[in-house]
């Protein structure tokens, strides 16, 4: 006979593993879909290649654009295009849910919190969900930590913004005199 904590043990490990395998479903799913977006554009490559060598494509009637001229002829297809979408589609949908899935995560815990501070009761009760959310908290926390090393935080720093140095910070040292 299981008890509570053994049951409840099987079930945290059952959703970990089905997290982990559909984590690594999507992204083995993700790089599948990447591979086939760069067959297509090797493969459009090499038909516009072979279409303008036999003199089937003019690349001057587009401005010299060559991609253009094949897409524009009865030869070009948009099927490196439409994966390019898809793709792009795709990640989108996915941070939109995971956006969704943190924002619902934000609910439950501003609940709990409300539902926690009525009564020891129902403190008691919420005990063991405001212990697993307070140790993947901790867990994101200090897992932050490594992606704070110096050259992850350059390559991750927003390249457009700019620090504006003050305009008296050099001085003139005779001015004291």
């Amino acid at each position: 006979m299981q008890t509570r904590l053994g049951l409840l043990s099987a079930a945290t490990h059952l959703r970990a593993y089905t997290t982990n395998r559909s984590s690594q479903r999507n992204r083995m799913g993700q790089l599948a879909m990447n591979k086939r977006l760069r067959y297509l554009y090797v493969e459009e490559r090499a038909e516009e290649r072979a279409a303008r060598f036999c003199g089937l494509v003019h690349p001057s009637a587009t401005g010299g654009n060559k991609m253009g001229a094949f897409q524009t002829s009865s030869f070009g297809n948009d099927n490196a295009a439409l994966s390019s979408r898809q793709i792009v589609t795709s990640l989108s949908d996915n941070l939109l849910q995971e956006k969704v899935r943190d924002e619902k995560s934000a609910v439950r815990g501003r609940w709990l919190k409300i539902q926690c501070a009525k009564s020891r009761q129902l403190e008691a009760y919420h005990a063991e969900e405001v212990r697993v959310r307070s140790a993947s908290l901790i867990k994101s926390l200090t897992d932050a930590k490594a992606d704070a090393r110096a050259f992850t935080l350059l390559q991750r720093r927003d390249k457009t913004k700019k620090f504006k140095y003050p305009a008296r910070i050099y001085r003139d040292q005779a001015d004291a005199l």
